[in-house]
């Protein structure tokens, strides 16, 4: 699951690559995004807020990109990824919250 999640990651990153028209190749990102995932996760800011731009703009460099364009490569992806995450927020908050089955004959709770 969790393998197939920074997979996720990454082909967002492509998609979001080349909507910008950064000159990276998808095995660079392949390569590159993995490693600023495993450097964001150091506990040294709020959700890797500047630590994931500066890794992106040192990696993303090796491979031909311009350091201004690979923050705004990372800003733009955080960007992506919180309003995904809002989006589900709020499915989460509008669902109903006995959505778990009852055995049959269990009487309902009341409040």
């Amino acid at each position: 699951l969790a393998i197939g999640f920074q997979m996720l990651v990454v082909l967002i990153n492509i998609v979001i690559a080349n909507a910008l028209q950064v000159p990276v190749s998808s095995t660079g990102l392949f390569v590159a995004i993995p490693i600023t995932a495993i450097v964001t996760a150091i506990p040294i800011s709020i959700n890797g807020l500047g630590v994931r731009e500066a890794a992106y703009a040192t990696i993303l460099s090796y491979l031909g990109v311009d350091p201004e364009v690979a923050i705004a490569l990372s800003l733009t992806v955080t960007a992506a990824m919180i309003l995904w995450s809002l989006g589900g927020g709020a499915v989460f908050a509008f669902t109903s919250v006995s959505s778990s089955p009852r055995a049959a004959g269990e009487p309902r709770e009341t409040l």
